[in-house]
């Protein structure tokens, strides 16, 4: 049995996350225009993904037409991203290899040649402040400590447009009231199915001290192709918040909730456990 983290296959990861991805997409839409009435009438979003992965919401939002730049520390995945974008003929899509808490958009390359792509859209020149920044599923749980979490923010604050939002994906902890729990994700694509059993391990204590904000997660991959099965291993750890956790780290950095929704999009109030939409504004003049 194989020890291959997840991650270093764009292809097998673009296929287990893919399904709900156009859809996920047109509600992170709603969820801004809703709380900034400052996008309402913005026709063409740019949108900004800081853990971007296999590209795949980069590529739904170019087929809305809209400009989308992903940053993702693997060099494959953007590679990946690129030339998925290239072969589906979608331009307004960029990528750079970067860190959350580090990176330059200065460096961004762009997929297509110059001219329109089939989704209406010319390969930018620049890509501006964008409007709509984008986080979802815990991936901003990979920045290890508060003082990462912190330069991410100044980092996201910097490239923000004016009326634009900061969209958080979060899973917010219940210390000591968590048990070891498990999901199952499958994908297809073709003549491939990806299973991931992924198992998660809760704090083992109050975890209000930083050395026990942990969440270890363990994955285990079938994939089948071609009438041959594999098998991969990989755990790896998450950051773990509450929500006093979290909104004294958010306030820290000078922004604010403006808008706290559940995944389905529908306006909520958050509470341990459970996942949430965060749209994050900048605190003004502070």
């Amino acid at each position: 049995m194989a020890r291959q983290h997840l991650y270093a296959d764009p292809e097998i990861y673009d296929i287990l996350h893919a399904d709900g991805t156009a859809s996920d997409v047109a509600r992170f839409a709603r969820v801004a225009r809703r709380v900034s009435a400052g996008l309402r009438g913005v026709k063409q979003l740019r949108w900004l993904g800081p853990a971007s992965g296999s590209g795949r919401y980069l590529l739904a939002c170019a087929k809305r037409g809209d400009v989308a730049v992903g940053i993702d520390f693997s060099k494959e995945m953007v590679a990946y991203t690129l030339a998925r974008a290239e072969a589906a003929g979608l331009s307004g899509v960029g990528g750079v290899v970067g860190r959350m808490e580090t990176f330059d958009l200065g460096k961004v390359e762009w997929a297509g040649k110059q001219g329109a792509g089939k989704n209406g859209a010319g390969k930018p020149t620049a890509f501006g402040k964008a409007h709509v920044v984008f986080n979802p599923i815990n991936s901003i749980r990979h920045v290890a400590t508060d003082s990462a979490m912190l330069k991410h923010l100044d980092r996201v604050r910097a490239c923000l447009h004016a009326d634009g939002v900061y969209i958080v994906g979060l899973s917010l902890s219940a210390y000591g009231l968590e048990t070891v729990s498990e999901d199952v994700w499958v994908g297809k694509r073709g003549k491939t199915t990806v299973t991931q059993v992924v198992q998660y391990e809760p704090p083992d204590e109050d975890a209000r001290g930083a050395a026990g904000r942990r969440e270890r997660v363990m994955s285990h991959l079938t994939i089948e192709r071609g009438g041959v099965e594999e098998h991969r291993d990989s755990s790896y750890w998450l950051r773990t918040y509450n929500l006093q956790q979290w909104l004294g780290l958010v306030e820290k950095a000078k922004w604010r909730v403006a808008g706290t929704f559940d995944n389905t999009g529908k306006i909520a109030k958050g509470s341990e456990p459970g996942y949430y939409l965060f749209v994050l504004v900048p605190t003004r003049g502070k």
